[in-house]
């Protein structure tokens, strides 16, 4: 982001965070080497832009109100965040 002179440019920075971690992700798509690892509010806490390019990885019970949940998404939530050892990630709601 370019600024100018100071005070010159208004931004959030976990907005601005958001974008950098979808660039991230996109950029690892084929080595699958990062993940975005946070609270269940990704969207509500600015960074989620990174829904552009991944969904949550998620195998548990879904309510009609769920967004972005897959199987193989590279977003782990406090829900999804557990290693099983047979299998890698998997959600335990």
């Amino acid at each position: 982001m370019n600024v100018p002179s100071p005070g010159a440019v208004s931004a959030q920075d976990t907005q601005v965070l958001g974008l950098f971690l979808r660039d991230v992700a996109k950029m690892n798509q084929d080595q699958r080497n990062f993940r975005v690892f946070g609270p269940d509010e990704t969207v509500s806490n600015l960074l989620g832009a990174v829904f552009e390019v991944t969904n949550r990885q998620w195998d548990a019970r879904e309510v009609s109100n769920d967004e972005f949940l897959a199987p193989a998404g590279r977003v782990l939530t406090r829900c999804s965040a557990r290693i099983n050892a047979k299998v890698g990630w998997k959600a335990i709601c």
